[in-house]
């Protein structure tokens, strides 16, 4: 408990250490996959006025990717449930299998496959 305390404690740091949230998302990810195994981590900004979630940051890609920082548009029944889910304060779980789990397809960019 000691050990999660402390990774805890050196991510709070590192999002208090810089003003640009690209710098602090990429050091962040750099933390936590020591952790936890994680494929991605973004940040994305919900933009009420234009009824849209922005990409702002990207700390983890997936190997043979690329992230855009894009925005995407959702509907109305889209922007309704991202709002309940928001008001509960819960933490979403969903499996390939869940029933649910095209509901929130829209909530993560569309990713392309980077050429080379």
């Amino acid at each position: 408990m000691e050990e999660f305390q402390a990774a805890l404690l050196s991510v709070w740091r590192e999002a208090c250490r810089h003003i640009e949230i690209t710098q602090s998302t990429a050091n962040i990810a750099a933390l936590l996959v020591e952790w936890m195994p994680l494929e991605q981590v973004l940040v994305r900004r919900l933009d009420l006025k234009r009824s849209s979630l922005e990409t702002v940051a990207v700390g983890l890609e997936p190997a043979g990717t690329s992230l855009p920082h894009v925005r995407t548009v959702c509907s109305a029944d889209q922007l309704d449930s991202l709002l309940t889910w928001c008001a509960r304060d819960e933490i979403i779980r969903i499996s390939p299998r869940a029933s649910n789990a095209g509901q929130w397809d829209f909530l993560l960019p569309a990713v392309s496959r980077a050429t080379s």
